[in-house]
């Protein structure tokens, strides 16, 4: 193992155990009456493209199975395992698995995109981190750290719209940008 991709996977172990460790601290800490937390399960599809060597260039075709806690007021904390693969052009050797934790800044029920569904929305802006590895053997990580301004939940899930994000290299140094162009999020818990 080379030094570099212990550095990498050093970050990675650093990056999930603090979105884990924020999770139980935010639950500790004293609540109002009426404000406890609750646990959630979901699952998500996307659409997203890089613009970085190290992703390569086209479409990507995104899963992701996500555990996580949130308060009343929607501010919380997760962790997902999440799977890309190339569909623009289809390339299945190209795909990468990873694991990303993510931070939801809140809920809030007023908020100028409440035109966009006849449902009762709420604006849920988070950020977040992932590292990926290839499929195909590589073992250098690449990260990607992004920002969900638009995602709004409805209450069976979210919706995530036009997400911009920074990939970074196994030194975290950038190496490029991305942008998910939507994302379909459906609770199960």
């Amino acid at each position: 193992m080379s030094t570099l991709t212990a550095r990498g996977r050093a970050a990675l172990i650093l990056a999930a155990l603090s979105a884990a460790l924020a999770a139980p601290s935010l639950a500790a800490q004293p609540r109002a009456a009426g404000a406890g937390g609750r646990f959630s399960l979901r699952y998500a599809v996307s659409l997203e493209g890089f613009g970085s060597a190290l992703f390569g260039e086209g479409e990507y075709a995104g899963l992701s199975l996500a555990a996580g806690w949130e308060n009343k007021s929607g501010f919380g904390a997760g962790l997902s395992a999440r799977l890309l693969a190339p569909i623009n052009p289809p390339d299945l050797g190209g795909s990468l698995a990873g694991l990303g934790a993510e931070l939801t800044l809140g809920r809030f029920q007023r908020h100028p995109l409440a035109w966009m569904s006849p449902r009762s929305t709420a604006l849920a802006p988070a950020i977040g981190i992932a590292a990926y590895l290839p499929l195909n053997g590589a073992d250098s990580p690449r990260y990607v750290l992004d920002a969900a301004p638009i995602r709004l939940y409805s209450g069976y899930g979210y919706v995530v719209l036009g997400s911009p994000s920074l990939v970074l290299d196994e030194l975290l140094a950038p190496a490029g940008w991305g942008l998910k162009l939507f994302e379909f999020s459906y609770l199960l818990r």
